[in-house]
């Protein structure tokens, strides 16, 4: 499996920026530490498919103290 970390400014109208992104995880060798993988789903206004650095016309600045 091909892992990317995504290194995306606060200031970006990425998805991962965005209050309707949801970020996926894997758990790693059964120890309860999860690990961020390239891939989420935005939630609005139906769900898909998302990576962290698309973007689209239904961009809503997430909080600066707001994590999903």
């Amino acid at each position: 499996m091909d892992w990317q970390r995504y290194l995306l400014m606060t200031t970006a109208t990425s998805c991962v920026n965005c209050t309707h992104y949801h970020q996926h995880y894997v758990l790693v060798n059964h120890d309860k530490v999860f690990m961020a993988i390239g891939e989420g789903h935005c939630d609005y206004p139906k769900l898909k498919r998302r990576k962290p650095d698309d973007s689209c016309n239904d961009f809503e600045r997430r909080g600066k103290n707001e994590e999903k």
